[in-house]
């Protein structure tokens, strides 16, 4: 999928539920990414030896209670700006309760999944793979805890 091309617009729909489905995977890689980082210490403060760090010893038990963790706070309202934007940007916004129920279940589908790092590595196609720098780029503007649920401290 080109970017540049106009959608015509019976393809809108399909359209927006491939936007959902990179969306989902690219907010939830950038925000495993960003955890992973900021959970070394190592890596947080650009220690050189390994030693200080402790991502060399995580396992993928390790990496999928994170992404378990990361689907459990991930604001919905957040991942709707994001295909929102993309959407609108692409000039085939047609958002409806399918697509909203869509992400919904992709994300369920990583959170409760035996293996999702898996599932979140299966999610995207090779075609989509303009689609997907695109909204990377736009996801990696943004901090990952601004993506994540507003924590309430007491």
């Amino acid at each position: 999928m080109e970017l540049t091309e106009l959608v015509p617009r019976r393809e809108r729909k399909k359209v927006m539920r491939t936007i959902v489905c990179v969306a989902v995977y690219a907010v939830l890689n950038h925000c495993l990414r960003e955890k992973l980082f900021e959970d070394c210490e190592g890596c947080v403060i650009d220690a050189p030896g390994q030693q200080h760090h402790d991502c060399v010893t995580w396992t993928s038990i390790d990496i999928n209670c994170k992404l378990q963790g990361l689907c459990a706070d991930l604001c919905l309202e957040s991942l709707l700006n994001t295909v929102i934007a993309v959407g609108y940007a692409m000039q085939c916004l047609c958002l409806t309760q399918e697509h909203l129920a869509q992400g919904v279940t992709l994300i369920n589908a990583v959170q409760f999944s035996g293996d999702p790092d898996h599932v979140l590595k299966k999610m995207t196609k090779p075609e989509d793979a303009c689609l997907q720098r695109y909204i990377d780029r736009l996801v990696r503007t943004k901090s990952y805890r601004t993506l994540l649920k507003k924590k309430d401290y007491l």
